[in-house]
């Protein structure tokens, strides 16, 4: 059953298209995410709940079409925006209280506090809380009624690590109870957190997003090629002479010999009109990030002309692993390794950031080998 279906919806801003014959949906206990900007997620919720009018397309939301909404359809969707205010003089306990009797819900509120760090913090005033923790709690109460239907807004936008597991937490618990729910955010990384159906708006389309390894390998061929050279053979013959004459050279020379040879396996990275190249040993993690592969190292974040999958061959014989489709580990700075439920893992690394990336469900059982767990 799709709980949300647009189908061509096509809204002209002057000259331009902002939505252009746009398909999406989302079924019953579906997650997905879509990353675009704060103003465009705006203007799609505004559409969903029929706040904002259109011509051309149609969106059916509940099985109803948004024009024909009523109270009972409200009731069963959830929502969470950046614009959503918390009454600051209540206490959790209070906040939620209110809310499940507005909602008419039999939730117990005390285990929700408890297993969502609010154990320590249930009578303490809202208006005390850190941000992360209002954040929290303002999701907390989009999942309250157990809704059909969710969207909810840049959830894990500027929260702390804690906060950011827990928001997960929540959003994975209500999703295994039948709750389809849409995550519109501004940050391709945190579209990954819950879900692999991940969608962009680009030109106004809402596409699937694609990865280097799958899309861009032909297109970036000559770069490729251009950034390995030093990894195939030389046509020079002079050059091929001198280098089987330093191959028959004592073993004296072998030392200058494995300098030459780790020169190769340094990763190169673009900055402006600079290459840099990184010792595997400096690289924490590889990503696919906006349609390019990202190293995330020691000194910060570079692009890199490679893709995933020659990252991957590259980077095998360092103890690096495929742990996603659009992520490479260094097994070596991984800390934690959490199950958030029988098809949904993460991986916390010991980074100044403690950041967490996917594990797929068809690479735990190898990762548990290479880890020996």
């Amino acid at each position: 059953m799709n709980l949300l279906e647009i189908k061509d919806l096509t809204i002209n801003n002057g000259n331009l298209k902002q939505f252009d014959k746009v398909n999406f949906n989302i079924d019953k206990n579906e997650i997905k995410s879509i990353k675009c900007t704060s103003d465009i997620s705006d203007k799609l919720i505004n559409l969903i709940l029929n706040k904002n009018s259109f011509s051309i397309g149609e969106i059916t939301l509940l099985g109803t079409l948004n024009h024909n909404f009523n109270k009972n359809i409200l009731n069963r969707i959830g929502l969470y925006t950046l614009t959503d205010g918390l009454y600051a003089r209540l206490t959790p306990f209070q906040y939620l209280s209110y809310f499940k009797k507005l909602y008419d819900s039999d939730i117990d509120i005390d285990y929700m506090l408890n297993s969502n760090g609010f154990d320590s913090l249930r009578n303490i005033k809202i208006n005390k809380l850190s941000s992360s923790q209002q954040r929290r709690l303002s999701i907390m109460r989009v999942f309250l009624h157990t809704p059909d239907f969710a969207i909810i807004q840049n959830p894990f936008d500027n929260v702390d690590l804690e906060s950011r597991i827990l928001i997960k937490k929540l959003i994975l618990e209500a999703n295994s109870k039948g709750t389809g729910i849409l995550i519109l955010s501004k940050d391709i990384d945190s579209c990954f957190l819950t879900t692999d159906s991940v969608y962009i708006y680009e030109e106004g389309k809402i596409l699937p997003v694609s990865f280097p390894e799958e899309s861009t390998e032909e297109s970036t061929e000559d770069t490729i090629d251009a950034s390995n050279e030093n990894d195939q053979e030389p046509e020079n013959p002079d050059i091929d002479k001198k280098s089987d004459e330093q191959n028959d050279i004592s073993n004296e020379n072998d030392d200058k010999s494995m300098n030459i040879s780790l020169k190769f396996n340094k990763v190169p990275a673009k900055v402006e009109d600079k290459i840099i190249l990184f010792n595997p040993t400096d690289i924490i993690y590889c990503e696919s990030k906006d349609r390019a592969s990202v190293l995330h190292t020691v000194e910060g974040e570079f692009q890199c002309s490679l893709t995933l999958t020659q990252l991957e061959s590259k980077l095998k014989a360092f103890g690096f692993f495929r742990c996603h489709r659009s992520y490479i580990v260094n097994l070596q700075n991984i800390k934690e390794l959490i199950a958030w439920s029988k098809n949904s893992y993460s991986l916390i690394l010991n980074d100044k950031n403690k950041s967490e990336i996917p594990l797929s469900k068809g690479r735990i059982e190898e990762l548990k080998t290479i880890l020996g767990i």
